[in-house]
């Protein structure tokens, strides 16, 4: 936080800084400058970047503005991204690995509670080394980055996401087959094929029968995103490797590949749902002999059947008959999926069965808006999030441990074309910070059960009245329910802003509280001063002797609490009532 030299009204003055003091803010000045912009000693214009190990700790929570050489070698790191406002759309957060670490170990970035990466509240894993990535914050109040900027390389732009690498076993590779530099971003372990001379291998992350995987010294081990590990190669072999991109931009999900290796019918070995399948006379099968879900359906236009690794060609295609199935057929059952299949070769015991398929229907045989296309499709099931608005006059609390009036500011600016990406920026709209939550039975803070915020509890012990705008005949607010005497207007009177803190569980009647009750019979009573009008002794005072006045007696009305006072007990004023958890939103 920059320091101002306070100079003082006139020389000398004595208002102002002295020499020492006016000393260490300028000291102070320049050591955050050089902290934020250097190494502490010298300036990096062309950038500053600390650097954070896991020696460090795990997680890391930056500040805007501030850029670090992220070192996973010795374990995962955290990066917790600060939430922000519409006053930081704009600044920035640097993250790099200039150690080749983030291979080894991920480094996480995750958005804080309010905010999201690209649209999602999900933390992103990042596995590939020497990633430079930048972080901009956005509306509505969300961090952008663009992937695959590497300091080693281009940038690997969006796209199909598909990359094909194709390599030549040489001699010196013998026996070895381990394959590096498939893709810049590394490649997606789920959503990957590879061909030896054109024969498609097969993956089994059980490892013991797998064809391929990735290396550790020279054991395989699961696929890991980054390197392909092919045993058996001999000088001369072809390996062919197509990846889906790992970018978030992609859409790698919509490729769907399952390997099943099937079981004659006289096997007693049990199908495994989604590896192995039983053979069936006739070669008709539905997906779900596979092991997929009954509601799966493949796309006939983008679909591929194997059989050990030999593409088969679909019937009525390359003058096959249509009727022979001479390969085999897609067709669909009663209710219209595409989830039959036939197969015309006979199958034998450990034969390996590769359904590839594209499930993207959305962008490949729906139109968005013809008739049953994309936009009517989800429209019928989906949160309609197309619309757009602005979003103004939010709050927030400079203290959210203490959330009040006085601590209370207006967030300054207007959010602009606001719309509703995820469920938890739509519940964020509906409980801003100032907020009220009620809960009538589960005393646990909303935040662990609703996902978001910080939340405090509020108004306990007290009832909640509403705030009043309304005025009286003399144009003054409402004493109670129309100020708040915590904080004062420009001119010293109670500013017109809820939060006034008022009532009691109980109060005491004193006399000022009783009213005069007087009664129109008299009754006789010893004069309280001077001589009354009744003498009851029938004798006259001896004026030579000084005596006490003889007793006198006049005539008086009932009069209560009209000359002496009464203590009064304390008495409740709560009106029936039942208690809650109340929590406000702070942050």
């Amino acid at each position: 936080m920059k320091q101002d030299i306070i100079l003082g009204a006139a020389v000398d003055d004595s208002t102002g800084d002295y020499i020492r003091q006016g000393g260490l803010k300028i000291n102070s000045n320049f050591d955050e400058a050089y902290a934020a912009l250097g190494d502490g000693t010298e300036f990096h214009p062309a950038g500053a970047f600390q650097t954070w190990s896991h020696s460090n700790g795990s997680d890391l929570t930056p500040d805007f503005g501030e850029a670090y050489n992220i070192n996973t070698l010795a374990g995962v790191i955290e990066v917790t991204l600060p939430k922000g406002s519409p006053a930081e759309y704009g600044r920035v957060i640097k993250l790099r690995d200039v150690h080749a670490s983030w291979g080894t170990n991920d480094c996480i970035v995750q958005p804080t509670s309010g905010d999201s990466i690209g649209g999602s509240t999900n933390p992103v894993d990042f596995a590939t080394d020497f990633l430079d990535l930048t972080f901009v914050y956005t509306s509505p109040s969300t961090w952008r980055y663009i992937y695959g900027v590497k300091l080693d390389s281009l940038p690997v732009l969006p796209g199909a996401g598909v990359v094909v690498q194709t390599f030549r076993v040489t001699p010196t590779q013998y026996n070895d087959g381990f394959f590096t530099n498939i893709s810049p971003s590394g490649y997606d372990a789920s959503s990957v094929q590879v061909y030896r001379n054109g024969a498609l291998l097969t993956y089994d992350s059980n490892i013991a029968n797998t064809d391929y995987g990735s290396r550790s010294g020279t054991s395989i081990t699961q696929l890991n995103g980054i390197d392909i590990y092919v045993p058996y190669v001999v000088s001369g072999d072809v390996i062919t490797i197509i990846s889906y991109s790992r970018s978030v931009e992609s859409s790698p999900v919509s490729y769907v590949r399952y390997d099943c290796q099937m079981i004659s019918a006289g096997n007693p070995q049990v199908a495994v749902p989604g590896q192995s399948a039983k053979i069936k006379t006739g070669g008709m099968y539905s997906l779900t002999d596979f092991g997929l879900p009954t509601d799966e359906q493949v796309n006939p236009a983008a679909c591929q059947v194997l059989v050990n690794g030999t593409v088969l060609v679909e019937a009525g295609k390359a003058l096959l008959s249509s009727a022979g199935y001479e390969d085999y057929a897609i067709g669909a059952d009663s209710l219209g999926r595409w989830n039959q299949l036939s197969i015309s070769p006979d199958l034998n015991d450990g034969d390996i069965v590769t359904i590839i398929y594209f499930n993207n229907e959305i962008g490949s045989i729906l139109g968005w808006d013809t008739v049953g296309g994309i936009q009517s499709r989800v429209a019928a099931q989906f949160l309609d999030t197309s619309f757009i608005f602005n979003r103004s006059n939010k709050i927030r609390y400079t203290d959210t441990t203490n959330p009040s009036a006085v601590t209370t500011a207006v967030v300054a600016g207007t959010e602009t074309n606001i719309r509703f990406a995820n469920v938890i920026q739509l519940l964020e709209s509906i409980y801003p910070v100032g907020s009220l939550y009620m809960n009538a039975n589960n005393p646990a803070n909303p935040s662990l059960y609703m996902g978001f915020g910080t939340w405090a509890r509020y108004a306990t012990g007290r009832t909640i009245f509403g705030f009043t705008d309304a005025l009286d005949s003399t144009n003054s607010p409402d004493p109670l329910f129309g100020v708040n005497p915590d904080i004062l207007d420009d001119y010293g009177n109670p500013a017109k802003i809820a939060g006034n803190r008022i009532g009691a569980r109980q109060v005491q009647l004193g006399v000022q509280h009783i009213p005069e009750l007087v009664s129109d019979r008299q009754y006789m009573r010893e004069a309280l001063s001077g001589t009354g009008e009744i003498n009851l002794t029938g004798c006259l005072p001896d004026p030579s002797v000084t005596l006490a006045s003889l007793a006198t007696y006049e005539l008086a009305t009932v009069n209560i609490n009209g000359t002496t006072g009464q203590s009064a007990a304390d008495f409740a004023i709560i009106p029936p009532a039942i208690t809650t958890y109340i929590w406000v939103r702070t942050a």
